[in-house]
């Protein structure tokens, strides 16, 4: 008797362990499977994306991001793939589906289309404010099939943005589409040794800046510090060292507060950008000013009245020459003019 139960746990056991080496355990990894799944489907499924962005707002270039809601859809074979699921935007600080809907085609195929608002992570560069042009980018990546079993197509026909967008200050240029396999460096703590791939899609609109008088209401605290710098030489006569050092000062703390103001409302630059420029450039010539004056009076003081009136005289205009001409460098080589 308990040899024939011995013998029929032994077998039940043999049944189940067979049926277990068969199945896929629930942690497998899913790229394992990729070859296997390409060779069921016949290839990678196959997703048409495009994108219809409606608004564009809230660029701040401090926190690094901008705000935009557009509509995204999506047509696919699968009757079981749910792109709102296993679609992400990778370089969203957040997002959210306002609405949705989808049906069937006449073709056999899916359709499903979705309104989103997405905070968007953006890399500014402004080394060539306020002439710089900007590359707003939204990217999407699939989630669960990797690259062997789907691919992107994009729709560059339709992927539009709306007439109605307007951005102050900005002109909005037609949408760039690229899509790209994207390697992960990990594994993602599954047991599989191979790193994984991803498609990816990228969407881009560049946009340049048409706003020339921003480049007066950034700047104009430099000009008029380095105006008042050399009204000085004009103003205030020999023997007066201590208004001349005083309106210097005066000028100095002129260009320290426009450099307070750009730097609370635009992040620095990795690079040497024209507002770096201007700004070296000014705090540069305030000090040779400051040294040229005080040369005078020294000048003046010593009985060289000859000398220290020369230099009094063509000094300024000397330092207003090399001030226009290099900021007319810089402002048009930032330009592009």
């Amino acid at each position: 008797m308990n040899a024939a139960i011995l013998l029929i746990v032994l077998g039940v056991s043999a049944v189940a362990s067979s049926h277990w080496a068969s199945a896929r355990p629930y942690y497998e990894p899913l790229w394992n499977e990729a070859e296997t799944y390409t060779e069921e489907h016949g290839g990678p499924d196959e997703v048409e994306v495009g994108m219809f962005v409606s608004s564009i707002y809230d660029l701040d270039f401090y926190d690094g991001t901008f705000k935009t809601i557009f509509w995204v859809w999506f047509i696919y074979d699968d009757p079981d793939y749910n792109p709102l699921d296993a679609i992400e935007v990778t370089n969203a600080r957040s997002y959210e589906v306002l609405e949705s809907y989808g049906h069937g085609r006449e073709d056999g195929r899916h359709y499903i289309a979705a309104k989103m608002q997405v905070t968007i992570n953006q890399p500014w560069d402004v080394s060539d404010f306020p002439f710089d042009n900007q590359r707003l980018e939204i990217i999407l990546e699939s989630v669960g099939k990797d690259a062997t079993q789907l691919v992107f197509k994009v729709d560059d026909k339709n992927s539009i943005i709306s007439r109605d967008l307007w951005l102050s200050g900005w002109t909005t240029l037609p949408i760039e589409s690229s899509h790209a396999i994207y390697q992960y460096n990990s594994t993602f703590g599954e047991e599989s040794t191979d790193v994984i791939s991803f498609p990816r899609l990228e969407f881009a609109i560049p946009m340049e800046r048409n706003n020339p008088k921003l480049f007066f209401e950034a700047y104009i605290g430099y000009l008029i510090a380095f105006l008042m710098c050399g009204a000085i030489w004009i103003t205030i006569p020999f023997g007066m060292a201590d208004y001349r050092i005083g309106m210097t000062l005066a000028s100095l703390f002129a260009a320290i507060g426009n450099k307070n103001v750009l730097e609370s409302n635009y992040p620095p630059s990795p690079t040497i950008g024209l507002s770096d420029q201007i700004e070296v450039i000014t705090f540069l010539l305030i000090t040779v000013s400051l040294f040229l004056s005080v040369g005078c009076e020294r000048l003046h003081i010593s009985g060289h009245q000859k000398i220290a009136h020369r230099l009094n005289l063509y000094g300024f205009p000397a330092m207003l020459l090399l001030y226009i001409g290099l900021l007319s460098f810089f402002v048009l080589r930032a330009a592009n003019l």
